[in-house]
This record gives C-alpha cells, sequence and structure tokens, in this order.
C-alpha cells in the first residue's frame, strides 16, 4: 500500500516535470494525460535549451532511480542518438549527505555496540551517493576499513519509481513506434534487477566473497575482504586499500610501475572473470579499478556483477570463437543460442553485415582496430535485426569497451584480439578432454531419457486434445495457388505415411528383439514406438477425411 500511494506520489510529480520541460507530447502518447489537460506553465524554463539537455535536467529533478536508468541508457550508443548519449554521460550519482545516527543504525542492524569493536568511525562520509554514503573507520585492532551505509527510505523509494517506470515503458511502446524499437521495456527490466541488486549491501557482500574465491593463489591481483560480522542489507564493512587510480599514468610510472605491464594485467584479470569464471564486474571504469604500490590490481565497488549461467557461457565461448575465426554463419548460430528475442528478416543480409564487420577487422593492423567502433557497430547490426540479448552481453559490451580504453591508455599497443586468443586455446583444449567430451554425452543421453520418459505424457495430451476437438492441422500459404497447394499437401501426406510406416517397422524390430527395457515381455521402447504410430496415423486418418467432407 505505501508503495502505492507513493507510486502515485510519483506519478505527479512526473507529470509536472515534464509538463515543465516541455514534454507534453509524450504524456499524450503514453496516455497519461490528454491534449486539453496539459497546462504549460507560466516560468518556461526550456525556452533556450535544447531537446536533449531538457531531458537531462529532468532526469536529474526526478531523483536517484531515474538518473541510474539514465546512466545506464548513456552507455548504450547503439540505441540512442550521440547528441544524447553526451548528456546522459554529464548524469552524476554524487548528492548531498544526510545526517546518519552510525551508532543507533549498528544498534538496529546488528545489535552491536560501535565503540567495542571499532577504534574510531568518522561521522562525515568522505563519498556520499544516492544509494548510500561511504564513512573511514578502523577496528579495534588497527584495521583500516570501509563502511558503507545505505540511505534511509532509500528501498522504499526505489522501488515506487521501479513501478512507475514498468508502466510508463509498457504505455509508450503500446503508442509509439519508437520506443517499441528501442525494446523500452526490456531495457527497465534489466534495468530493475541490476539497481535492486545494487540496494541490497548484502548482496554486494557476497559478490565480494565470491571475486575473492574465484581469485584465490592468483598473485596478479588483490581481492577485497568483506568482514560479515559487521555487515548487514544497510550496512557493509570491508578492507581499505590505498592505491593508485588505473587511469592515473604518470602516478604509476612515478610509482616505478612498467604501464604495459599494468594494462596487460588488467586485461587479462577482466578476460578471466568473463570466459573462465563467468562472474565479472559490471563496471570496471578507472574509478573502480585501482594498483597498488606492488603492481598487483585492485577492482572495488561489486553492487553490480555480470553473471553467466553454465550455458550462457558455453554459448558465449561460441560466439567469442568464431567471431575471432570470423565464421558469420556459426556467429548467427551463437546469436540465436543467447537472443532473448530474436525476429531476423534476412539472414543473408545478417551475414553480409557480420562479414563487413569482419572485413573491417581485417583491414586494420591488429594494433589499431578500435573496440569499442567494432562493438558499436555489432550492436547496430543486431537492432537491426530486432535482437534482443540478455542483459549479461550489454554489461559484458560496456565492459570490454571501459577495460580496452583503460589498456589504450597505458598502452597504446595493446591488443585485445590477441590477448584474447590463449583463452580460445585454454577453451578448445578443454572441449576436447575426455573429460568435458564425456560429460556432453552423458548429458545428451540424459536428455533423450528425459524426453522417452515424457512421451506417454504427452500422448495422453495428444488423445485429450484429439477427444475434445481441439487437435487441429493447420497450413497456410498465400503464395501458393489452388493446385500447387493441393499437390503441397499431397506431398505432406506422403511423407507424413512414409514417417509412420518408418515407426511402425523400427518399432517392430524393437517388440522383436530380445533387448531391455522391457515390460511384460515386450520392448518398452518398441511399445512407444507403436503407440506413437498409431496415435500419427489417427491424426493423419482425421485430417484426411476432414478434407474428404
Amino acid at each position: 500500500m505505501n508503495n502505492h500511494k507513493r507510486k502515485l506520489f510519483r506519478t505527479a510529480e512526473l507529470l509536472a516535470i515534464l509538463t515543465k520541460y516541455g514534454f507534453q507530447e509524450i504524456l499524450i502518447q503514453a496516455n497519461l494525460k490528454k491534449p486539453k489537460e496539459i497546462e504549460v506553465p507560466d516560468e518556461v524554463v526550456y525556452e533556450n535549451a535544447q531537446v536533449y539537455e531538457r531531458i537531462r535536467i529532468a532526469i536529474e529533478e526526478l531523483g536517484t532511480t531515474f538518473i541510474k536508468l539514465g546512466q545506464t541508457l548513456s552507455n548504450r550508443e547503439d540505441l540512442l542518438p550521440m547528441a544524447l548519449i553526451v548528456e546522459l554521460k554529464k548524469l552524476q550519482d554524487n548528492v548531498e549527505p544526510v545526517d546518519l545516527d552510525l551508532r543507533q543504525t549498528f544498534l538496529d542492524e546488528l545489535g552491536i555496540v560501535p565503540e567495542e569493536c571499532f577504534q574510531s568511525i568518522e561521522t562525515t562520509p568522505f563519498a556520499s551517493a544516492s544509494i548510500s554514503q561511504v564513512y573511514r573507520a578502523t577496528l579495534i585492532d588497527n584495521t583500516p576499513v570501509i563502511l558503507k551505509v545505505k540511505r534511509p527510505g532509500i528501498d522504499e523509494k526505489v522501488v515506487a519509481d521501479l513501478l512507475l517506470m514498468k508502466d510508463i515503458a509498457k504505455m509508450l511502446e503500446a503508442n509509439n513506434k519508437m520506443f517499441k524499437k528501442l525494446h523500452i521495456r526490456q531495457v527497465v527490466a534489466s534495468f530493475e534487477k541490476t539497481i535492486l541488486e545494487e540496494l541490497s549491501l548484502k548482496n554486494e557482500q557476497q559478490n565480494i566473497n565470491q571475486f575473492a574465491r574465484n581469485f584465490e593463489g592468483v598473485s596478479s591481483i588483490h581481492t577485497l575482504k568483506a568482514f560479515s560480522e559487521f555487515s548487514s542489507d544497510k550496512i557493509l564493512c570491508m578492507e581499505y586499500v590505498e592505491g593508485i587510480k588505473i587511469s592515473n599514468k604518470e602516478a604509476l610510472i612515478a610509482e616505478g610501475l612498467n604501464t604495459v605491464e599494468v594494462a596487460k594485467n588488467g586485461l587479462d584479470l577482466y578476460l578471466m572473470q568473463v570466459l573462465e569464471h563467468g562472474f565479472f564486474h559490471a563496471d570496471p571504469h578507472p574509478g573502480n579499478i585501482f594498483v597498488l604500490s606492488d603492481g598487483t590490481i585492485c577492482f572495488i565497488d561489486f553492487g553490480s556483477m555480470g553473471k553467466l549461467l553454465t550455458r550462457d557461457q558455453e554459448v558465449l565461448e561460441d560466439f567469442v570463437m568464431n567471431f575471432i575465426a570470423k565464421d558469420a554463419k556459426r556467429v548467427i548460430r551463437a546469436i540465436k543460442k543467447i537472443a532473448i528475442e530474436v525476429d531476423i528478416r534476412s539472414e543473408v543480409q545478417l551475414e553480409r553485415d557480420l562479414l563487413e564487420i569482419f572485413e573491417l577487422l581485417n583491414n586494420e593492423s591488429l594494433a589499431d582496430i578500435d573496440i569499442k567502433m567494432v562493438l558499436k557497430r555489432f550492436s547496430s547490426v543486431l537492432n537491426k535485426n530486432d535482437v534482443v540479448m540478455p542483459e549479461y552481453v550489454y554489461l559484458l559490451i560496456r565492459g570490454v569497451v571501459l577495460i580496452e580504453g583503460i589498456g589504450r591508455g597505458l598502452d597504446p599497443k595493446m591488443n585485445i584480439v590477441e590477448s584474447i586468443r590463449p583463452y580460445i586455446q585454454k577453451i578448445v583444449i578443454r572441449r576436447l578432454s575426455p573429460t568435458y567430451v564425456f560429460e556432453k554425452i552423458t548429458k545428451s543421453i540424459r536428455t533423450m531419457q528425459d524426453r522417452m520418459i515424457d512421451i506417454p505424457e504427452n500422448m495422453n495430451e495428444i488423445l485429450s486434445q484429439l477427444r475434445n476437438g481441439k487437435l487441429k492441422i493447420q497450413q497456410e500459404d498465400k503464395a501458393l495457388t489452388h493446385s500447387n497447394r493441393e499437390i503441397a499437401n499431397a506431398l505432406n501426406r506422403i511423407a507424413f505415411a512414409l514417417l509412420i510406416g518408418g515407426l511402425y517397422i523400427a518399432s517392430s524390430v524393437l517388440i522383436m528383439a530380445d533387448k531391455p527395457p522391457k515390460l511384460f515381455n515386450f520392448s518398452i521402447l518398441g511399445m512407444l514406438g507403436g503407440l506413437v504410430s498409431a496415435v500419427l496415423t489417427v491424426v493423419a486418418l482425421l485430417s484426411f477425411f476432414k478434407k474428404v467432407k
């Protein structure tokens, strides 16, 4: 109920702000207001501002959730005009700090008295964002730590804003072709998942621990430590590290560090996250990566992580290997497996578009390849074909662009394509191993077994539809003339009959063979095949007699 009230309140705020900045047309298109209900404010605040600037200012006034959505969209150069991207990149998440009673927060959240666990806690935050504020502190054993504390009431505010965003996205897609083309509902759904994860400091603590486990034993990285005894969903206590921002080339050189080695190390660590762990930092901008005095690299801010399921990781491996190998047909096959939505109008044209990208790679020396431009072209090709990818793909594209940009700043000759090749070799070797082959065969056998077990249930469903008269066989092809359609129908019946005949013969052979599994001394597989053949025969006869009538 509170969220509903908050949503109504935010709707009123949204209407007022959009009207204030001259976006009455959007309100009308989204069915939020009728033309006669639009009132232009007396103070015309947008008179001398360009439309994209007004969008940015309106987003800033709407606050936390909308600012973060704008920041997310600022990375989608494949979707939005460059002039709008420039404005969205100006959105800042730094806000004025609020007074927090840290002592009471520790008592309420963890039931501990801070003075008993901490030597000191600075009362003024050294960083303040829309979701949380960050304080320096020292544990009782002299360990320097960082305390990340959530702002009060932020959860309710974000949840209410998300409800409103989803309603707006739904209405915009239904009433505006441009927003439908942008798949705005999918964008909001992905954003919702990301920001809800970022809202949970408990989730961030788990991410820190998972990241540390993945890199256990790797000497080129320093992983953060989270202190679970002083952490909850509203407080995160973690190790404080002193380092140099990875993009500060002058400071790295002054520290005596080899920037080429730092660039190679950073890229290798990111590729390990993606191609080996399937768990990667979703926002690897320079402010989130530090280089320590010994040259090791430390990632910070684990509020949002890209996560790949085992299947996702295998398909991504297929995509990367075939993209590097410039095999357009296999790349398309991988795209279909990865995508959430696919509406490829012409695979021939898609293949040509991909070959153009590959040709671009061929015409440039490896050291001169602009990965950002290549990925932007690839994203544009996907959009042209109405291919909607899962969230992790867009996070990955952004991450690769950021890491490559950092690396090129430290080492202009850095080559991301060549850096990927050793991982491809590892993938190929792993896939040729007996263990991997055995696992794939075993999985295939299990899948076949499950499908065979499902046959009786599926047959019951078919018979049920037959009894209820709901089973229909339809074929429609407007391009065929009546005579051609009849020929096509006849060929289909012949093919269907051959299929049934083949099933009957195979079933008979299985029944005659004295091999398990058996039921009443008959082959189960043979009986199932016979049952399927019988059902298909009935379906074919019903279709035939219906046609005769």
